[in-house]
Protein backbone atom coordinates (compact mmCIF):
# COMPACT_ATOMS: atom_id res chain seq x y z
CA UNK A 1 0.00 0.00 0.00
CA UNK A 2 1.32 3.54 -1.14
CA UNK A 3 0.20 7.06 0.84
CA UNK A 4 0.54 9.91 -1.07
CA UNK A 5 0.17 13.36 0.55
CA UNK A 6 -1.07 16.58 -1.47
CA UNK A 7 -2.17 19.86 -0.35
CA UNK A 8 -5.70 20.88 -0.96
CA UNK A 9 -5.04 22.66 -4.48
CA UNK A 10 -3.52 19.19 -5.42
CA UNK A 11 0.57 20.95 -5.20
CA UNK A 12 3.51 20.01 -2.87
CA UNK A 13 2.61 19.70 0.52
CA UNK A 14 5.05 21.94 2.48
CA UNK A 15 6.08 21.02 5.40
CA UNK A 16 5.14 23.15 8.27
CA UNK A 17 7.95 24.15 11.17
CA UNK A 18 6.02 24.92 14.24
CA UNK A 19 9.39 26.62 15.63
CA UNK A 20 9.85 29.19 12.99
CA UNK A 21 6.08 29.51 14.08
CA UNK A 22 6.88 30.39 17.09
CA UNK A 23 9.65 32.25 16.51
CA UNK A 24 7.44 34.23 14.48
CA UNK A 25 4.62 34.86 16.83
CA UNK A 26 6.53 35.41 19.98
CA UNK A 27 8.96 38.23 18.19
CA UNK A 28 5.90 39.79 16.80
CA UNK A 29 4.36 39.76 20.35
CA UNK A 30 7.22 41.53 22.05
CA UNK A 31 7.66 43.79 19.21
CA UNK A 32 3.45 45.00 19.82
CA UNK A 33 4.61 45.30 23.51
CA UNK A 34 7.66 47.17 22.91
CA UNK A 35 5.75 49.83 20.58
CA UNK A 36 3.05 50.25 23.21
CA UNK A 37 5.42 51.00 26.16
CA UNK A 38 7.31 53.65 23.12
CA UNK A 39 3.88 55.21 22.45
CA UNK A 40 2.86 55.63 25.96
CA UNK A 41 6.04 56.81 26.88
CA UNK A 42 5.69 59.86 24.00
CA UNK A 43 2.00 60.26 25.13
CA UNK A 44 3.30 61.09 28.86
CA UNK A 45 5.90 63.32 27.44
CA UNK A 46 3.42 65.21 25.15
CA UNK A 47 1.25 65.74 27.89
CA UNK A 48 3.95 67.07 30.55
CA UNK A 49 5.50 69.07 27.78
CA UNK A 50 9.13 67.35 28.05
CA UNK A 51 8.58 66.10 24.13
CA UNK A 52 8.58 70.02 23.04
CA UNK A 53 11.86 70.79 24.98
CA UNK A 54 12.81 67.85 23.55
CA UNK A 55 12.49 68.48 20.32
CA UNK A 56 14.36 72.19 20.69
CA UNK A 57 17.13 70.74 22.69
CA UNK A 58 20.53 70.23 20.38
CA UNK A 59 19.88 66.35 20.36
CA UNK A 60 19.74 65.00 17.18
CA UNK A 61 16.23 63.10 16.79
CA UNK A 62 17.57 59.94 15.98
CA UNK A 63 19.89 59.87 19.41
CA UNK A 64 16.31 61.04 20.91
CA UNK A 65 14.14 57.81 18.95
CA UNK A 66 17.22 55.35 20.45
CA UNK A 67 17.12 56.74 24.08
CA UNK A 68 13.20 56.05 24.07
CA UNK A 69 12.94 53.12 22.81
CA UNK A 70 16.22 51.29 24.88
CA UNK A 71 14.41 52.95 27.49
CA UNK A 72 10.47 51.69 26.28
CA UNK A 73 12.40 48.34 25.83
CA UNK A 74 14.12 48.39 29.43
CA UNK A 75 10.89 49.36 31.04
CA UNK A 76 9.24 46.76 28.95
CA UNK A 77 11.18 43.92 30.66
CA UNK A 78 11.62 45.24 33.99
CA UNK A 79 8.26 47.12 34.91
CA UNK A 80 4.80 44.96 36.37
CA UNK A 81 1.67 45.29 34.32
CA UNK A 82 -0.15 47.07 37.02
CA UNK A 83 1.94 50.42 36.29
CA UNK A 84 1.46 50.24 32.55
CA UNK A 85 -2.35 49.82 32.86
CA UNK A 86 -4.60 46.71 32.85
CA UNK A 87 -6.20 46.96 29.35
CA UNK A 88 -2.84 46.71 27.25
CA UNK A 89 -1.46 43.93 28.80
CA UNK A 90 -4.80 42.35 28.86
CA UNK A 91 -5.20 42.56 25.05
CA UNK A 92 -2.17 41.96 23.22
CA UNK A 93 -1.81 38.41 24.80
CA UNK A 94 -4.90 37.59 23.47
CA UNK A 95 -3.64 38.96 19.58
CA UNK A 96 -1.11 36.34 18.67
CA UNK A 97 -4.04 33.09 20.19
CA UNK A 98 -6.73 34.48 17.82
CA UNK A 99 -4.38 35.16 14.65
CA UNK A 100 -2.72 31.69 15.42
CA UNK A 101 0.47 32.80 15.73
CA UNK A 102 0.99 29.78 18.99
CA UNK A 103 -0.25 27.31 16.88
CA UNK A 104 -0.41 25.12 13.22
CA UNK A 105 -2.39 26.98 10.72
CA UNK A 106 -5.92 25.52 10.01
CA UNK A 107 -6.40 24.97 14.03
CA UNK A 108 -8.81 27.48 14.22
CA UNK A 109 -12.11 27.23 12.61
CA UNK A 110 -14.60 29.40 14.46
CA UNK A 111 -15.87 31.82 11.72
CA UNK A 112 -16.09 34.59 14.22
CA UNK A 113 -12.61 33.62 15.61
CA UNK A 114 -11.35 33.90 12.02
CA UNK A 115 -13.16 37.10 11.10
CA UNK A 116 -11.86 38.45 14.10
CA UNK A 117 -8.41 37.51 13.05
CA UNK A 118 -8.53 39.24 9.77
CA UNK A 119 -8.60 42.19 11.34
CA UNK A 120 -5.60 41.93 13.96
CA UNK A 121 -2.55 43.21 12.11
CA UNK A 122 -0.33 40.27 13.38
CA UNK A 123 -2.30 37.53 11.23
CA UNK A 124 -0.98 39.52 8.09
CA UNK A 125 2.15 39.80 9.61
CA UNK A 126 2.62 36.53 10.38
CA UNK A 127 1.41 35.44 6.75
CA UNK A 128 4.14 37.49 5.32
CA UNK A 129 6.71 36.15 7.26
CA UNK A 130 5.43 32.63 7.05
CA UNK A 131 5.49 33.30 3.29
CA UNK A 132 9.19 34.61 3.20
CA UNK A 133 10.60 32.33 5.29
CA UNK A 134 8.74 28.88 3.85
CA UNK A 135 7.20 29.71 0.66
CA UNK A 136 9.86 31.84 -0.77
CA UNK A 137 7.94 34.93 -1.44
CA UNK A 138 8.70 37.83 -3.14
CA UNK A 139 8.09 41.51 -2.76
CA UNK A 140 5.03 40.84 -5.32
CA UNK A 141 3.90 38.17 -3.39
CA UNK A 142 4.18 40.26 0.23
CA UNK A 143 2.21 43.36 -1.46
CA UNK A 144 -1.46 41.87 0.03
CA UNK A 145 -0.63 40.75 3.45
CA UNK A 146 1.47 43.81 4.24
CA UNK A 147 -1.08 46.42 2.96
CA UNK A 148 -3.68 44.72 5.05
CA UNK A 149 -1.35 44.49 8.02
CA UNK A 150 -0.97 48.29 7.29
CA UNK A 151 -4.64 49.08 7.01
CA UNK A 152 -5.66 47.16 10.07
CA UNK A 153 -2.78 49.14 12.18
CA UNK A 154 -4.47 52.31 11.08
CA UNK A 155 -7.94 51.36 12.78
CA UNK A 156 -7.18 48.52 14.38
Amino acid sequence: MRLQFESQDGGELVRHDMGLQLLFGFSLFLVMFTVGFKVNTITKDKASGVWNRLILSPVRKTEMYMGHLLYSSLIGVLQSPEQFGTLFPSIIPIMPLISGGYMPPGTITNPILLGIAEVIPLTHAMKALTGIAVYGYGIADLWLPISCSSGCCAWA
